[in-house]
């Protein structure tokens, strides 16, 4: 099997170069002038500790997965895991604080490895993934928040021009009670008719 690579998806690389870009680029026309030259020589050194960050890849092989960094900046972040295929015996879903789900890669000594979920061609990933560890795939997605519409809270659609009213989207529903009330008093959200309180 030739070893299949899949580095993290453009659209993620992309925004956080984008967002480093913007936020740092205008630093040196601002500073003081006497910071200027030390903050123009820092910039490509951010830059290239952000583009190494981004550059993680998973590798598949015959013999086993791994998750790391090409060798021109590995020795400085120093992170990743490797396993073989007969280590891996599960996949622990996991939620998270946004409510969505991540999942984790069981070994048979008890450790567990994030699976990354913001691959590029990430079903191709899954679908070798799943081949090769014999682990059913199917219930895993690229981390996002879940469409839940049965709490029955949304944001207020806000007015556009001439009094239009644009509609919330799913991502921007709110599931903690204090965050409810707060949106309740301030008039972001909707209260629901059978709310009893």
């Amino acid at each position: 099997m030739t070893p299949h690579r899949y580095p993290m998806a453009p659209l993620i690389r992309f925004t956080l170069i984008s967002l480093y870009l913007a936020l740092v680029l205008p630093l040196p026309l601002l500073a003081p002038e006497e910071l200027q030259a030390w903050l123009w020589a820092a910039l490509p050194l951010g830059l290239a500790v952000i583009l190494a960050l981004v550059s993680e890849e998973i590798e598949l092989s015959e013999s086993g997965i791994r998750v790391g960094h090409p060798s021109w900046c590995a020795w400085l972040l120093r992170r990743g895991w490797q396993l073989d295929w007969d280590q891996i015996i599960g996949l622990t879903p996991v939620a998270t604080s946004q409510g969505g789900r991540v999942f984790y890669v069981r070994t048979e000594n008890g450790s567990a490895y994030l699976l990354p979920q913001r691959v590029q061609a990430f079903e191709d990933f899954l679908g070798q993934f799943s081949r090769q560890s014999g682990l059913d795939t199917s219930s895993i997605g690229r981390i996002s928040p879940p469409e839940r519409t049965s709490s029955g809270y949304h944001l207020r659609s806000s007015p556009g021009r001439r009094g239009a009213h644009r509609p919330a989207s799913a991502a921007t529903l709110i599931r903690a009670t204090p965050a409810e009330r707060l949106g309740w008093t301030r008039q972001f959200l909707n209260r629901p008719e059978s709310y009893p309180g």
